[in-house]
């Protein structure tokens, strides 16, 4: 094969130009009938059944499990399994979403015989507002004709990509209409690092007993030794406060390095007087991601974590966050 005769940028930038250009036509198109199709979605008591067959069944499923991560319930049903069986997981209080691009594929048509006949409602997407599939349902989502970016106009791509950003523009209406949250976004995904980084400060940090905790009228040896004794893992800080549990500053064995040098008399010196004095705060039902944060921007590895009420709560030392692997 000669190479030479294939300019591969140039094709790809071409199949980028003509989904763009069904991108447009898509965004061109979308008129009020879609808030009837959320409207429908977001009253749903029973839970989002994607069904396709092919390159749509694939961009169903993806669409489904976006749903379900999103605060939507829902699940992609495969048409050939559905007419085998399947389709008695359908209950009177679901809502489907039928994606076929002409319209006429006989599995779907046939899986939808049932739904149909315990009134289900059902939103088609297609780009045939007269296919055999538009006639029997509720809601019609039309994807515009367009091109598609196979060579030989064949293989679903410039469609199945509309498809897949109208089901992303579907569940993020829902988020919106759900104030859907980050804790929920977590609580969906346990496993994964994204969830990970949504867990709360208070869920990994340091309590208060597993730190130097002391009075800033201490000197600086009491410090020194109240760090030293802390048994492994040693986070190397002193954290002061004023008697009324009211954080006033922090001392790390980095500090105690830097102001031997500037101090010779550092040990007998009060801690009130060399401590640094405005040490990076978070609270305790922030998320570790912000906290991820704000280390990077400050270049810091512990931030003293506090109650709502400004008081200590405990402190989060990177080694803390990748302990836990959200690093």
């Amino acid at each position: 094969m000669d190479k030479k005769q294939f300019n591969d940028l140039k094709i790809c930038k071409n199949v980028i130009e003509k989904e763009i250009l069904g991108i447009e036509k898509l965004y061109s198109s979308i008129e009020n009938y879609f808030e009837k199709v959320i409207d429908l979605l977001y009253n749903c008591e029973g839970k989002v059944v994607v069904m396709g067959v092919g390159k749509s069944g694939h961009i169903g499923g993806k669409i489904a499990a976006t749903f379900s991560s999103t605060g939507t319930p829902a699940f992609f049903l495969n048409p050939m399994d559905a007419i085998h069986g399947d389709i008695g997981v359908i209950t009177t209080s679901d809502v489907i979403i039928a994606i076929s691009k002409d319209g006429e594929s006989e599995e779907l048509l046939l899986a939808l015989e049932y739904p149909r006949r315990i009134h289900v409602k059902v939103i088609a997407v297609t780009t045939n507002a007269k296919s055999s599939l538009a006639k029997i349902s509720d809601i019609i989502l039309q994807i515009p004709q367009v091109e598609e970016a196979c060579p030989m106009n064949l293989a679903p791509t410039t469609s199945s990509t509309m498809t897949l950003v109208l089901g992303d523009c579907m569940a993020v209406c829902l988020m919106e209409r759900r104030h859907f949250k980050k804790e929920q976004f977590a609580a969906f995904h346990p496993g994964g690092n994204l969830g990970k980084k949504l867990k709360k400060v208070e869920d990994i940090m340091t309590p208060v007993g597993h730190f130097a905790l002391l009075d800033q009228n201490v000197n600086v040896k009491k410090a020194l030794e109240a760090i030293v004794a802390i048994p492994p893992p040693n986070m190397g800080i002193s954290v002061f406060h004023d008697g009324n549990k009211k954080v006033t500053g922090i001392i790390t064995d980095g500090d105690l390095k830097r102001l031997l040098l500037k101090y010779p008399d550092l040990l007998s010196m009060k801690v009130k007087d060399v401590m640094i004095k405005t040490p990076r705060t978070i609270y305790k039902d922030d998320f570790v991601l912000n906290a991820l944060n704000m280390m990077d921007d400050f270049k810091i590895k512990q931030l003293i974590v506090l109650n709502s009420d400004d008081s200590l709560a405990g402190l989060l030392d990177i080694s803390d966050i990748m302990k836990n692997k959200i690093l």
